[in-house]
């Protein structure tokens, strides 16, 4: 489950401040509360604004992320938040997360800062054209929305995938990571848990294949009374 994490002031690096949301479009709430807004793009284009001018584009990309994670600390959290109806979307939203779901954005914003060309920062079409891009890039199987299953839905399969991207180095063995034996077969075993996978039987078979795929490889993970031993590495 997600449990909640520091406040803002204690961060080491509450003195940058955070960007302002005053004069945004109000929140939504309701039945349209996941739904893509213009508070969504409004936040997006305000903390690549307030990023590039506290030059984050200079700072190393891990760091980068940390500081622009801590920028939605206090985000409401809200279950399923990708799981809208109809068919499989690039749904953007900054305004709730679920436990999976900060990662993403974070990372595109991180990305999106050191672009050398800001301008499609006042193009409101570019901007959400650009935004979207990289969301895709990231949340897919290969760079590449091909319905449902295409989704990286396991973690494990988001950061394998995304290595093999070039966004990020899975550094877990070399920590010392202890193997973990579980087998991943949730989605499949239970697809009564997804509309998507009750709508769409052929879904459940891709999922599973995705599944014996992920099975073939070794996994690792730090247990959680050994992750202060490792976070200043």
């Amino acid at each position: 489950g997600c449990t909640q994490g520091p406040e803002f002031e204690d961060l080491p690096w509450a003195s940058l401040g955070r960007p302002s949301l005053e004069g945004l479009p109000e929140p939504e709430f309701g039945a349209d509360a996941l739904r893509e807004t213009g508070r969504d793009w409004a936040i997006a284009r305000r903390t690549l604004e307030w990023a590039r001018g506290h030059a984050l584009d200079t700072v190393p990309m891990g760091r980068r992320m940390a500081i622009l994670g801590s920028v939605f600390v206090g985000t409401p959290y809200a279950p399923g938040t990708l799981e809208l109806r109809g068919p499989e979307g690039v749904v953007v939203n900054l305004r709730p997360f679920d436990c999976v779901t900060p990662v993403e954005p974070v990372l595109v914003l991180a990305r999106l800062v050191t672009f050398e060309d800001p301008s499609f920062l006042t193009d409101e079409r570019r901007l959400r054209a650009t935004y979207r891009a990289e969301l895709e890039h990231i949340r897919y199987r290969g760079g590449e929305l091909g319905g449902y299953p295409s989704r990286l839905h396991y973690f494990s399969d988001w950061i394998r995938d995304a290595e093999a991207k070039g966004l990020l180095r899975d550094v877990t063995a070399d920590l010392g990571g202890t193997p973990d034996p579980r087998p991943i077969d949730f989605m499949s075993r239970n697809p009564g848990s997804y509309r998507q996978l009750g709508e769409d039987p052929g879904a459940v078979e891709a999922i599973r294949e995705i599944e014996a795929e992920l099975n073939r490889h070794e996994r690792r993970f730090i247990p959680k009374d050994q992750i202060a031993d490792h976070e200043a590495g």
